[in-house]
């Protein structure tokens, strides 16, 4: 049966991959579904409650809160794919290559992963972002550099144990070299925790990119984004709740989906979790 044959027969990895998908349209479609001018001020409609017209309500400055969250899914989903496209990449070949080469090479890259997790990752996030400025490039850099150590240690277990299989000693007696080895050899057979760790790392840069917006570190007005219009909503949450609401949950299950995701394709990859 086909990995996504087995996929779709998992509780968790079908509501996961239904969010996510639901995440990427909005995302990709918000210039077409947004019904009003996400930037856009409406003075005689301050603080509108959801109705015909607003269907998510409006917040204080009569801007429409559903258009504002679609498109802020779009920034958010690009922030968070380039980042962990960039961490995943770095970091699997940082892991692959200590694990496979070992010696002072495995001891010195392990050595650096530690000491990048010894910084819980927000705050490593933010040191960043404080340091090099509030912006798009910073926020996805940040984000990168946060999730590459998980990356890199994820990838040197399995390569440890792959690298001591009979057909990879067969392929280095014959005087492979050893970037083919890894390449064709290894590589392949190291991914199925890395695209678990995958979900988990866009769940991660989607919740770090929502934190950053909300401290003022991250998208900068008037772009939209979701931990800002959250940060914004603060002062009107207890008569005006809907401004809050809406982007808090959007967040939740942004997060929920790529990691029910994750646990659906765990589920699947491994075998012996397999039913």
């Amino acid at each position: 049966m086909a990995t996504w044959q087995r996929l779709l027969k998992n509780w968790n990895g079908l509501g996961g991959l239904g969010l996510v998908v639901l995440y990427i349209a909005v995302a990709l479609l918000s210039p077409l579904i947004s019904p009003h001018d996400p930037l856009e001020m409406n003075m005689e409609a301050l603080l509108q409650p959801p109705n015909r017209q607003f269907l998510l309500g409006t917040d204080d400055y009569g801007r429409d809160i559903m258009s504002r969250l679609f498109v802020g899914a779009r920034s958010s989903l690009k922030i968070t794919l380039l980042a962990v496209f960039g961490a995943s990449v770095l970091g699997t070949m940082m892991g692959v290559m200590s694990g496979y080469l070992g010696g002072w090479i495995d001891g010195l890259t392990m050595r650096l992963v530690d000491i990048m997790f010894s910084f819980p990752g927000l705050i490593l996030a933010l040191v960043i972002v404080a340091m090099l400025g509030p912006s798009e490039e910073n926020v996805i850099l940040a984000i990168s550099i946060r999730s590459i150590p998980v990356f890199a240690r994820t990838a040197r277990g399995p390569t440890l144990s792959v690298k001591e299989e009979e057909y990879v000693a067969a392929i280095r007696a014959v005087g492979a070299q050893p970037v083919r080895i890894i390449l064709r050899h290894i590589l392949p057979n190291v991914m199925a925790p890395i695209v678990v760790q995958v979900t988990l790392a866009l769940a991660a840069g989607v919740l770090t990119d929502a934190s950053l917006s909300f401290l003022g570190l991250g998208v900068q007005p008037p772009t939209p984004s979701w931990g800002s219009m959250v940060n914004e909503a603060r002062s009107n949450m207890e008569f005006a709740p809907w401004t809050v609401v809406s982007p808090s949950v959007c967040i939740a299950l942004a997060v929920l989906g790529f990691n029910l995701l994750g646990d659906g394709l765990r589920d699947v990859l491994d075998p012996r979790l397999r039913q």
